[in-house]
């Protein structure tokens, strides 16, 4: 058997006589280090909340200047689209004025094409979104 000649052994844990050399004392809080601390974290918060709307807002000016833009290239392609159509209804027309095709193939041609032009003014007045949800 080992016999202790220190004395009784201490017991392991915080000791209650104040800190130990070489350590700094332990923090204690006061009314006045709460209020500094809540106003710094209140300054974290105000920055980084200023910054998220900062970039909310070019978020959305750069999908408005995009919306613009994809709007006018589509008005000047649907333009002309319907050009082109009205151009092969004028010739069809000219056709069976002179008696080269018949008035039936004009009728059907012009049902065809009307029809065909409204389609593509809705989807293009109402576009349709398909949202994808992801599996639960």
């Amino acid at each position: 058997m080992v016999k202790e000649e220190n004395g009784p052994a201490s017991e392991p844990g915080p000791s209650k006589g104040g800190s130990k050399p070489g350590q700094p004392p332990p923090f204690v809080w006061t009314p006045e280090t709460i209020r500094e601390a809540a106003a710094a974290l209140i300054g974290v918060i105000k920055e980084f909340g200023d910054r998220f709307i900062a970039l909310k807002e070019k978020e959305f000016d750069h999908e408005a200047r995009l919306a613009t833009a994809q709007a006018k290239a589509d008005w000047r392609v649907l333009a002309i689209f319907l050009g082109f159509l009205a151009f092969v209804v004028g010739l069809m027309s000219w056709l069976t004025l002179n008696a080269r095709v018949s008035s039936d193939a004009l009728l059907f041609l012009v049902g065809t094409i009307s029809g065909y032009v409204l389609v593509i003014v809705q989807r293009h007045l109402f576009p349709e979104s398909i949202e994808v949800q992801a599996p639960s």
